[in-house]
């Protein structure tokens, strides 16, 4: 709907702006700009269960359609999750290139084969273009604003987290917008 795409795009922007502020030690109060709204990522999330019931048409439609490069990323990540490799890879490109097509693909490989892959984005709208994906912030428990010392809002024994623990797969697009404390708050 158009104004849920208006109040995430503002929202967005927010984020940003928080993202940069905070890596001078501000936020966006110190502006007199407001915080982002966390309530807007419940309105992101597609599904409440990752699992991806067309995961397996969408990979069987799609895997051919990837180029060679695109395939090669794949085939190297398809690798690495089969043989239990834990790593982290980064795409990075130009817009356009099919980035997020790639982490579609590869989110439903591992999905078609009912494990758990989990898409987040560091905005509201580019959540919408992962299959199932959802901000980063509700997928991780990620306060607003993150800082140094912040721990997920997620206690250890709760569904979300056994599902953090679970994944065999964790796309997080838009990554760059990220701040160094939310991925030491992921790592805690």
């Amino acid at each position: 709907d158009e104004d849920l795409l208006c109040e995430l795009a503002i929202d967005d922007m927010l984020l940003y702006l928080s993202a940069k502020f905070q890596y001078f030690g501000k936020d966006n109060t110190f502006y007199g700009i407001p915080e982002p709204d966390e309530s807007l990522s419940e309105k992101v999330q597609i599904s409440n269960d990752e699992k991806d019931e067309e995961a397996q048409t969408y990979h069987d439609t799609n895997l051919p359609l990837l180029t060679e490069e695109q395939k090669i990323i794949y085939d190297t990540i398809t690798y690495d999750i089969e043989n239990q490799r834990g790593r982290v890879y980064s795409l990075d490109a130009a817009g356009g290139c099919g980035k997020t097509f790639t982490c579609n693909t590869l989110l439903s490989s591992v999905r078609k084969d009912g494990h758990t892959a989990l898409s987040m984005a560091m905005t509201g709208i580019a959540a919408l273009l992962l299959r199932l994906g959802m901000t980063f912030h509700r997928g991780t428990g990620c306060p607003v604003p993150c800082h140094e010392d912040s721990t997920s809002k997620f206690t250890l024994q709760s569904r979300e987290a056994d599902r953090l623990r679970k994944a065999k797969l964790i796309v997080i697009d838009e990554v760059s917008m990220q701040h160094k404390n939310q991925f030491d708050m992921l790592d805690r």
